[in-house]
């Protein structure tokens, strides 16, 4: 009986697993995408084009409304920024809360200096201990050289609990996360507030099957004493 429960959870944590690896995959290619989309917009071009010419930042408004257009019919970006080369602003929206200077601190500038295709940076903690996440896209002129740079930000904690701890699917009692191959965590276990991620490293035959590729499962005593699959 003992081993056709464990058969029964691990089947079901093998389909929680496989759907929600799905959707984060889908979720990064869409905010790379959206990265990738604001800086081939025209007004954005053009934005970036005006300045490099030396045009004043005032003439340059068209790029602001677009941005703000765009961030109210999407609301799920906390900021979006429009740089020149020199990483001086160009038009923005909610860079009052996270400027380039924030940008700075998830490398997603030094990985598009190198870059022709959209970004995304590393997952950070703010002050106030919220996670956020970056991502970025050059805005390409002729020769396809850099005329600027489009920068994104978003709440990474909240984005992570719609796609993984939002009770949908078999195994709704699964602590579902994410941890890096070196075990890392990237979210808190339980979806909820805490320091777990950034700060704290897991060591299970979970995360090292995952590490090298395979699949599969194992039973365990975790934090609280208890035995889980």
């Amino acid at each position: 009986a003992r081993e056709a429960v464990l058969d029964t959870s691990m089947e079901r944590l093998a389909q929680l697993a496989a759907s929600r690896k799905a959707r984060l995959e889908l979720w990064l290619s869409e905010r790379l995408a959206d990265a990738a989309f604001l800086a081939s917009c025209p007004h954005v071009q053009s934005g970036c084009r005006a300045i490099a010419m030396g045009t004043t930042m005032e003439q340059a408004e068209s790029p602001a409304e677009f941005l703000g257009v765009f961030s109210t019919k999407f609301g799920i970006y906390e900021a979006i920024g429009l740089y020149d080369t020199a990483w001086r602003e160009i038009a923005s929206v909610g860079t009052h809360g996270q400027g380039v200077a924030d940008f700075a601190l998830t490398e997603v500038q030094e990985s598009l200096k190198s870059s022709s295709d959209a970004v995304v940076g590393k997952i950070h903690r703010h002050a106030n201990h919220r996670l956020g996440i970056h991502f970025g896209a050059p805005v390409l002129g002729e020769g396809r050289r850099p005329i600027g740079y489009v920068l994104t930000a978003l709440d990474y904690a909240q984005a992570m609990r719609h796609i993984l701890h939002d009770g949908s699917g078999p195994g709704t009692k699964a602590r579902c996360y994410l941890a890096t191959a070196d075990g890392l965590m990237l979210t808190e276990p339980d979806g909820g507030a805490g320091d777990t991620a950034l700060a704290v490293r897991i060591d299970t035959e979970g995360l090292h099957r995952g590490a090298t590729g395979v699949a599969g499962a194992s039973v365990y005593r975790d934090h609280m004493d208890r035995e889980v699959v």
